[in-house]
């Protein structure tokens, strides 16, 4: 599956949410959560801070979690 491919199996198969950028909403199939560049989404314990980060696709998102000092882009 590229990237996208397996969503729809993957959240049959695991119970799964498919997270995603807001700006490519219509080419991810499946997108449960939808996010934005400034948004604030809770992941487990963990606040996540949205950026946007576009080049590999027009709304290529990266997560920042400040508790953990990580961002997975």
């Amino acid at each position: 599956w590229d990237h996208v491919g397996g969503n729809e199996e993957l959240k049959q198969q695991t119970g799964a949410s498919v997270v995603g950028p807001f700006a490519d909403k219509e080419r991810i199939p499946s997108l449960d959560i939808a996010l934005a560049d400034g948004e604030t989404w809770k992941f487990g314990e963990q606040d996540v801070s949205i950026m946007d980060t576009p080049g590999h696709t027009r709304g290529h998102i990266a997560f920042y979690l400040p508790g953990a000092q990580a961002v997975f882009t």
